[in-house]
């Protein structure tokens, strides 16, 4: 068993190199909290930056992109989802003519923030399943929670699509098809619909593919991994979680960064995460260590 089981505890490790009050649960959606927005806006930046530096030989993945929206910029002709389960983006693949390295597709990724709770007002019975609530847009990444009735869609997640003021139809994120939920039970009442953080890949090319990296589970991360995350996640989302008066605290994070990175990849974390080791007394000292008085909360 791994010394990081959820993500959360990744977060709370980067709360605690810069001295703030850890959170409950990473996955939440709650924009008036500027320590998880920011957090959740970086940490797959954090993660992919930490393979990169920690050359992480990992399994490589092949998938075609769902696309959320046309005309998503008046550079770019389409957005697409890049699932979540991608830890390094490697390149994209245009799924039409052969691709090379020299030929890659123009591309370019963006991370989207969480947006604020609606209610939901009703969903129905049919083919596609009609939302009704206020503001979505197409294109949007959005989960269900506390849905009476249709209990069907609570605690996923789909694309908004066809989007009207206070109506929209679902899409699969994995499959890109309309949501039927002619079976689900019938709505009742109540539930909040709430647009998710995710990463999108611009392009003008449709039909898109793209191959990235997967990880084993996070449990499985070896400790030193795990900490190099904390600390790039900490200098990362430090100034903007603490103020730009502590931005030289935060650059000083870049020493202990350093190495945490070295010591993973001295332990072997490349090696396709073999084995996972407890944290030694030297990390554990490194961990609680004062050398520059930290934030207060």
């Amino acid at each position: 068993m791994g010394v990081f089981s959820t993500t959360t505890d990744i977060a709370n490790l980067a709360l605690g190199f810069l001295n703030q009050k850890p959170i409950s649960d990473f996955s939440e959606s709650d924009p008036s909290d500027n320590s998880l927005t920011t957090l959740q806006f970086y940490y797959p930046i954090a993660l992919e930056q930490v393979i990169r530096d920690v050359k992480m030989e990992l399994t490589s993945k092949f998938v075609q992109l769902v696309k959320l929206v046309d005309n998503p910029t008046k550079e770019w002709l389409y957005a697409y989802y890049l699932p979540t389960e991608a830890a390094k983006f490697k390149r994209i693949f245009s799924g039409i003519y052969p691709d090379s390295l020299e030929t890659e597709v123009p591309h370019r990724k963006v991370p989207v923030n969480a947006g604020a709770a609606v209610d939901v007002a009703g969903v129905t019975q049919a083919d596609p399943a009609v939302v009704t609530a206020d503001g979505l847009e197409d294109g949007q990444v959005v989960k269900f929670a506390s849905v009476g009735g249709m209990v069907e869609l609570n605690g996923n997640s789909y694309i908004v699509d066809e989007a009207a003021a206070t109506t929209c139809q679902l899409l699969d994120l994995a499959t890109g098809e309309a949501i039927d939920s002619t079976d689900f039970t019938a709505y009742t009442t109540g539930g909040t619909v709430t647009p998710q953080a995710h990463q999108r890949i611009l392009t003008n090319i449709e039909e898109c593919w793209v191959e990235y990296s997967i990880i084993p589970d996070l449990s499985l991360w070896p400790a030193d991994f795990g900490i190099a995350v904390g600390y790039k996640l900490a200098m990362l989302s430090g100034v903007r979680i603490l103020g730009i008066e502590h931005k030289d605290f935060v650059e000083g994070l870049k020493v202990d960064y350093v190495m945490a990175k070295n010591n993973a990849m001295a332990n072997g974390a490349n090696e396709s995460f073999k084995g996972v080791r407890p944290l030694s007394a030297s990390t554990l000292s490194r961990m609680s260590r004062r050398g520059v008085r930290r934030p207060s909360c």
